[in-house]
């Protein structure tokens, strides 16, 4: 039994954290930690225990469970706020590519404001504006060989745009 007592006791003994003498030098103005001395007779310095952190309690495992579900929530709003706006650009440049597409032809497209319209086909013959419900109209008119065009506006946005073709009259 005494023998039993004894190993126990050595195992024990054994699991402990070692420790060691730890020196501290200054060269130069840098400071370094070592296990030997760094002059003859120079103190040792006694370093604290070291930090042992246990597992988690059930509290904590749930703190750390409703973070990561609130990350988690905040990185998919993210990502779907990106998207959106990408998707907002793209529709962005298109537009802006097929107005100046129509500028440069001399059309009208819808979307197209009222100085891109000025700048695709000139100043209009006509102009008749009216308001409804808070919500201003606008109607352009071109007249050229081909007949009579008219250009909607909503807003100060082109909503839609018509064109009447000329018919000849007889002698």
């Amino acid at each position: 039994m005494r023998g039993l007592v004894l190993a126990l006791l050595a195992a024990f003994a054994a699991a402990l954290p070692a420790r060691a003498e730890v020196y501290r030098c200054v060269h130069d103005g840098h400071v370094t930690y070592t296990d030997r001395a760094c002059a003859p007779g120079a103190p040792s310095q006694q370093l604290p225990p070291p930090n042992l952190i246990g597992p988690p309690t059930a509290a904590e495992r749930d703190l750390a469970r409703a973070a990561d579900q609130r990350l988690s929530r905040e990185t998919s709003s993210r990502h779907r706020a990106d998207a959106e706006w990408v998707k907002g650009h793209q529709q962005k440049a298109a537009h802006a590519e097929k107005v100046h597409s129509a500028i440069v032809e001399h059309r009208v497209v819808e979307g197209m404001t009222e100085g891109e319209v000025r700048s695709a086909v000139g100043e209009p013959e006509r102009v008749a504006e009216s308001e409804s419900y808070g919500t201003g109209h606008a109607t352009w008119t071109y007249r050229d060989d081909r007949g009579t065009r008219s250009v909607i506006f909503k807003n100060g946005e082109v909503s839609r745009v018509g064109r009447t073709a000329r018919t000849r009259r007889g002698r």
